[in-house]
Order: structure tokens, then sequence, then C-alpha cells
């Protein structure tokens, strides 16, 4: 009896977004207002758990009490 192989599915690697691409779908995401987190999952096939750590890394950031002032905000709001 021959043993029939299992065919192994390449394991996907990770996509990985610019500052730009995802402050364009933060940005999406707060014009829609309710409800846009879902809409934008779809439309930009970004995973819920991705979007929410953007987020809290943007609030982090913008929030951060070690940041002067004049850099809080900063439209580098990711580190890589």
């Amino acid at each position: 009896m021959a043993k029939v192989k299992a065919k192994v599915k390449a394991k996907a690697k990770a996509k990985r977004y610019t500052d730009a691409q995802k402050k364009e779908i933060l940005d999406f995401i707060e014009a829609k207002g309710r409800g846009g987190q879902t809409i934008a999952v779809k439309k930009f096939k970004v995973t819920a758990a991705t979007i929410g750590s953007w987020k809290k890394k943007s609030v982090a950031i913008q929030h951060h009490p070690l940041l002067p002032v004049a850099h809080q905000g900063n439209s580098k709001l990711f580190r890589n």
C-alpha cells in the first residue's frame, strides 16, 4: 500500500504596512465612526487585532510623558 503525503501549506508571510498606510486606515475608521473598524477590516484586508494594536500605539505615543509637546501628535505615530 502506498503512503499518501499530505500537502503542506506554505506559511503566510506577514504583511508590512507603511506609516502612511496605517494613517490612511486609522483616518478611514475615524471618519466612519461607529462600525468603522469592521468596515476597514473588510475593505483593507487587515485583521481587527492589527488595527487595535495600531490604535493603542498611536494613543500611547501621543500621550507619552517623555515626548516634548512639539512632538506629540506628530505624523510619525508608529515605530517598526
